[in-house]
């Protein structure tokens, strides 16, 4: 329905840096300082030629208009003091690192014998293009941040869209559920307290890195692979249990063995830089007894039952059985944590959680289903839940009705990019532009030329 600029292009596959060829460079356009080359179009290209994406002659014209919209962002950001922090970018980094890093079955070694690189010198290498897109994000957030739209532009966007225009939409679900989660003895817990502890003594006494440790006993696998690393940090975006002990270290200083939400720990601060900090972690989890298992079976399939005769409500049993605070303060509602809707799309639901969308599939509309063991997709521990199935809609075409979130979504986007694009065309007579006379033609959205005709 809406055509979307795509300001923030993603951080190149290394492999293209690894196997680039030799171009002529010159430099194609400019915002203020910011320069573009035409290296930096041509690597786009092939990256969606590679991508399987359909190029054209127009292709660079379209290339260059996205790069041009974020060096614009870039200049007006460095004018206003706008700068992603050097913890977030940090974290980004790390991430799109990692997302490379695990296409290799060897991991870290694997990955560096294979761009000739550490992977300190990969980060170095493109932490400035992702300091600039989220810095450009930044900008844009700050552009639209006041935008709002009002039931009577809602309605007026749905009616001039032509219905066979309108988007199909799958078939949704809305969910609740009592959730239970085992409680693990104090036997489970000290064993693997006394567990994390000997690894600990292992890493002080020299016998093994804390990295190599990680690789080998961590029960993380997002950070094992990286040696424990978990990037930067910004204050107020791990769990308080791990902040605490992290603003308490020392650089190079190894924790002792502390709890959290997720497990036990033991933590090597690598650098702190004010409220941003930088750290590698070894995980290790109690684990849950078959016996345990048995007693929430039982209590489950008590509960289920009492529902079923009609002695309790659904409710009422998420008050009596659940031991998720989460479970009650939400009275069962199951939101998808990915979009924060109580809806799940049904094709979306069976990629995140086969089991759970086989269950589902199964419920007629009111029913529930018997108690089952799941991994929690949040909280990432296993449970059991009994689910019930609150509403089924049929595929159809978005209407007012069923999809007013979805509509009010859509009306938003556009008046948000009404705002951005009358922002872009102010801006380009505000800053200086230049363009080269090769792109003359291009069929470009902005008026790039007008500050040089």
């Amino acid at each position: 329905m809406l055509r979307y600029v795509s300001l923030f292009i993603l951080l190149l596959p290394l492999s293209y840096a690894a196997g680039q060829k030799l171009i002529i460079d010159k430099i194609v356009a400019r915002a203020a300082d910011k320069i573009v080359m035409l290296s930096d179009i041509q690597a786009r290209k092939l990256q969606a030629i590679k991508e399987n994406i359909n190029v054209n002659d127009e292709s660079d014209c379209y290339i260059l208009e996205e790069i041009m919209i974020q060096k614009l962002m870039l200049a007006r950001a460095e004018i206003d003091s706008i700068y992603a922090p050097e913890g977030q970018v940090e974290q980004e980094l790390n991430t799109r690192v990692n997302m490379i890093m695990q296409k290799f079955p060897g991991g870290k070694d694997e990955m560096e014998n294979f761009y000739g690189m550490s992977i300190a010198q990969i980060k170095d290498k493109f932490r400035v293009q992702i300091s600039d897109m989220m810095t450009a994000q930044q900008m844009q957030g700050t552009i639209t941040e006041n935008v709002v739209v009002t039931p009577k532009e809602i309605e007026d966007f749905y009616n001039a869209v032509p219905l066979d225009s309108l988007p199909l939409i799958n078939s949704h679900v809305t969910l609740s559920q009592i959730t239970i989660f085992p409680e693990i003895s104090n036997e489970d817990k000290a064993y693997a307290r006394d567990k994390l502890n000997g690894y600990r003594k292992q890493i002080v006494s020299g016998d093994i890195s804390f990295s190599g440790g990680a690789h080998i006993w961590s029960e993380d696998p997002g950070s094992a692979r990286n040696g424990g690393d978990l990037g930067w940090a910004t204050r107020g975006s791990m769990v308080p249990e791990f902040e605490e002990v992290a603003f308490t270290l020392g650089e190079g200083e190894i924790s002792e063995v502390f709890e959290s939400s997720f497990g036990f720990h033991i933590l090597e601060l690598i650098e702190r830089r004010g409220d941003d900090y930088h750290c590698r972690h070894i995980l290790i989890t109690a684990q849950v007894s078959d016996y345990e298992f048995m007693r929430l079976n039982k209590t489950m399939n008590e509960a289920y039952s009492r529902i079923k005769k009609g002695e309790i409500t659904f409710e009422e049993a998420i008050q009596e059985y659940s031991n998720d605070a989460d479970n009650k303060a939400t009275k069962g509602m199951l939101m998808n944590p990915y979009t924060g809707d109580i809806k799940w799309d049904v094709q979306d639901l069976n990629q995140m959680d086969p089991e759970m969308s086989i269950l589902v599939d199964q419920l007629k509309l009111g029913e529930i289903s018997k108690p089952t063991q799941y991994m929690d997709l949040v909280q990432r521990k296993p449970g059991i839940r009994i689910l019930r199935l609150d509403d089924r809609t049929k595929p159809h075409r978005a209407n007012m009705r069923d999809d007013y979130s979805l509509i009010q979504d859509a009306t938003l986007n556009e008046k948000k990019q009404k705002v951005i694009d009358d922002w872009i065309n102010e801006n380009i007579q505000n800053i200086f532009i230049y363009m080269d006379e090769d792109y003359k033609n291009c069929p470009f959205k902005y008026n790039w030329f007008k500050t040089i005709d």
